[in-house]
């Protein structure tokens, strides 16, 4: 239960710190066109997927229990009908307030879109990962048998690597106000968990 909740606390925590980076990018860059960049972005990411019904899943997930269920979008919807209308009103809050709403919805949409990316690129991962285990306890009996020093510095710093690496990629890939393969950050990340796993199972204790 606790690491549940635990889960749930950092994904809110990184949907809020992506979507504050890109929306206030967004506005700051391209004020007006806001909603039309991150229109943009949203589908090059789509562009990109792989398997586009994962991420149009992966997107609504995301985006109905903020946007939808909330009935933000709808009032959205109602300002852009209004501005055909004669109630509309410059200045007024919602003429102010409703390019931020629909970058934001956009936004959202794009984070989850870019999440599906990372869940696609996990199997592989798992992968590596599992070889990198295997091969750490290997290179750990080699040391037992040679009675090589241990390092509990060198195991804990790998610890805090591995547990960072999918949190740190995950927020700079969903937060990066910019068009991005995927490739560029699930490489890395695979990377940096593979070697965090593998120096954790070399360094772990020498007798259990």
């Amino acid at each position: 239960m606790r690491v549940t909740l635990r889960a749930i606390l950092v994904i809110v925590m990184l949907y809020t710190i992506a979507l504050i980076g890109q929306v206030g990018y967004a506005v700051y860059r391209h004020g007006d066109r806001a909603p039309d960049q991150m229109r943009e972005l949203l589908l090059d990411a789509f562009a990109r997927s792989r398997e586009p019904h994962v991420a149009l899943l992966a997107s609504d997930v995301l985006y109905r229990p903020v946007f939808h269920w909330t009935k933000v979008d709808q009032a959205v919807q109602d300002a852009i009908d209004a501005r055909e209308t004669s109630v509309w009103r410059e200045g007024s809050p919602v003429a102010v307030t409703y390019p931020y709403a629909l970058t934001a919805m956009y936004a959202t949409k794009l984070i989850g879109v870019r999440l599906s990316h990372l869940l696609l690129g996990a199997g592989v991962i798992l992968v590596l990962v599992g070889v990198s285990l295997v091969d750490g306890l290997v290179a750990r009996q080699i040391r037992k048998v040679n009675v090589e020093r241990e390092s509990a510095t060198i195991f804990h710093h790998a610890q805090r690597l591995r547990k960072a690496s999918v949190p740190l990629a995950a927020l700079v890939y969903c937060g990066l106000p910019q068009p991005l393969d995927p490739a560029w950050v699930v490489g890395p990340m695979a990377a940096t968990l593979v070697l965090g796993v593998w120096l954790q199972a070399k360094y772990f204790k020498k007798y259990l």
